[in-house]
């Protein structure tokens, strides 16, 4: 089992969750829950997407389980409590969340969710309870007069109070508002509710004989007028303060746009003071902090419009992405990388956008960048050298490498480090990683001539005698009395001698030669093909003699004669 893997496996269930994907969002949870059974929190999430597909005693399997596995939660009481009140096990949820606020008092869910509890008990109490449950609220979001009126907050709350106490039905008949909503409710339309009450009167009376000739003509009747819907004082005096709040908003908008932030944040505390249930105004406040470094009161205000939008029984959940993402980047900005991955990956749950995809892959690379950078230490690096140089010296090739290898990742550029692992590497006949350390040794210190003597030896030991010496003779340029060099390349010269005047090429060198893009290009040269010729016809001619004499033209009959192509007699 791996953490890592649960990990992976939870963040692809929240992207689907995201998504609405709740069935795959299920399959990831599970195979998190199976790499760590542990974690308290893959419960909730797969028991949240049950719920969202209307399995409810799956749901209340896995709230139980989160709720065994950390007690201290308090959501996983939350999670409890809707499987519960969706399974109609009302007292039962009820209990649920009056457990959770006592771990978390001021939790808005759980307060929610114990006043759906107590607003279910009093309607199982009322005969007309049964009109005004949960299934209102799609009633009236499906009417297109209703719908709109779902985003007053008055009007919510006395649809709340109906459902907390039906027989406050009679009261609220005279409310315009709320009479479109009772007649979405008793299945009659917006307008059915008021067409029942239409004033009074005695209604229409039947006319008298009137002789056909002296009957007034009928004249068309005209459409009834809509109702006016009159607002309460209260009410004007809310949609007044809203219209200001707007103005007051758009001016501070314009104000941030000229880089005048105190003018903005004044403008925007405005909006706030006149309309406290508009978290937008605290959104563009938390960007005026932002833009001024202010961390500290930006990420108060985030966290503030985060829970005043998420209150809201139909919250706007593309603004709390919103506000997460800013949050983010607050957080980034104040160096704290885990958080504010944190507050991406939470804007992601909210809204699956770009940019907050973006911003959680940056902030991972850039903890990553610096979690790699505060590991380096050119003394510590030191350190784990010497430690492999011990286990070099007593023969133990492999613990020499771990150490070299730790050595690199606290200081990548310690090139005397890559050579001594190269030549670990070959003790343990490794040669493609030595040859690479080489390599990267000479990029990083092209001046290091221990590098060209290891390199060569290995070419030299695949019997790549060409490579070999044009290695050793790039070292000599360096350093023309190093010994090792010397000798390293008097070795190789020998070899080649050594199967020349044998007869005995291996095939293989040649084989492997004729695939090198530089001697194939020798092959091409017309010079040198008109000089092995006339050494083949007569290697005393002036032309062969002259050939050999011009420095180019020797060099690349040599290499021919190193790669094992070409035999001097």
């Amino acid at each position: 089992m791996s953490r890592e893997l649960a990990l992976a496996a939870k963040g692809r269930g929240n992207a689907a969750f995201s998504k609405g994907d709740f069935e795959t969002a299920i399959t990831e949870f599970t195979e998190a829950i199976k790499q760590d059974a542990t974690d308290h929190v893959f419960y909730s999430n797969r028991s949240g997407a049950y719920a969202s597909l209307s399995k409810y005693d799956e749901a209340l399997t896995d709230a139980t389980k989160c709720v065994e596995t950390k007690p201290s939660w308090a959501k996983g009481y939350s999670r409890k409590g809707l499987a519960l009140l969706k399974l109609k096990k009302v007292d039962e949820a009820k209990a649920a969340y009056e457990e959770g606020l006592k771990l978390d008092a001021n939790n808005a869910a759980l307060k929610e969710g114990l006043a759906d509890c107590e607003r279910a008990l009093n309607a199982k109490s009322n005969p007309m309870g049964e009109l005004f449950g949960e299934a209102m609220w799609g009633k009236l979001a499906a009417d297109p007069t209703t719908r709109e009126y779902l985003n007053d907050p008055a009007f919510v709350q006395k649809l709340k109070q109906l459902q907390a106490n039906p027989q406050l039905f009679g009261s609220f008949a005279s409310d315009p508002k709320m009479s479109a909503a009772l007649g979405v409710i008793l299945g009659m339309g917006s307008g059915g509710f008021q067409s029942m009450n239409p004033g009074g009167g005695d209604g229409p009376q039947p006319m008298e004989d009137v002789p056909a000739e002296k009957a007034a003509p009928k004249k068309k009747a005209k459409p009834e007028p809509e109702p006016v819907q009159e607002m309460t004082e209260e009410e004007k005096k809310a949609e007044s303060d809203k219209k200001e709040a707007e103005g007051e908003k758009l001016k501070g908008n314009a104000a941030y746009k000229k880089r005048n932030f105190e003018e903005a944040l004044q403008l925007y505390g405005n909006a706030c003071r006149l309309d406290p249930t508009n978290s937008v105004y605290l959104n563009n406040t938390a960007a005026v902090y932002l833009e001024q470094k202010n961390y500290d009161k930006c990420e108060s205000v985030c966290r503030g419009a985060i829970e005043l939008e998420t209150k809201k029984p139909r919250y706007n959940y593309t603004l709390v992405a919103k506000s997460y993402v800013r949050l983010g980047n607050c957080l980034d900005r104040a160096g704290k990388l885990e958080e504010a991955a944190e507050a991406y990956q939470k804007a992601l749950l909210e809204d699956y956008n770009d940019s907050a995809k973006k911003a959680l892959k940056r902030v991972k690379a850039k903890k990553i960048k610096l979690d790699q950078e505060g590991y380096l230490s050119e003394e510590l690096s030191e350190v784990h050298k010497s430690k492999g140089n011990e286990h070099f010296k007593e023969q133990r090739w492999q613990a020499a490498i771990e150490e070299y290898t730790e050595a690199l990742k606290r200081n990548p550029k310690n090139y005397k480090v890559l050579s001594n692992r190269a030549f670990a590497f070959s003790k343990l006949m490794s040669w493609g990683q030595g040859m690479e350390d080489c390599d990267k040794c000479i990029a990083i210190e092209p001046t290091f001539v221990k590098a060209y003597i290891r390199k060569g030896k290995i070419q030299h030991f695949l019997k790549n005698y060409m490579k070999a010496l044009e290695t050793f003779d790039k070292g000599l340029k360096l350093d023309p009395t190093c010994t090792d060099l010397i000798q390293a390349r008097s070795a190789t010269m020998g070899k080649i001698n050594q199967e020349n005047a044998s007869g005995e090429v291996d095939p293989e060198r040649a084989k492997e030669a004729m695939k090198d893009p530089e001697i194939q290009a020798i092959l091409r040269d017309p010079m040198v093909n008109q000089v092995l010729q006339s050494m083949q016809e007569n290697p005393q001619s002036q032309s062969a003699q002259a050939g050999l004499k011009d420095p180019t033209i020797r060099s690349k009959i040599e290499k021919l004669v190193a790669a094992g192509i070409l035999r001097m007699g």
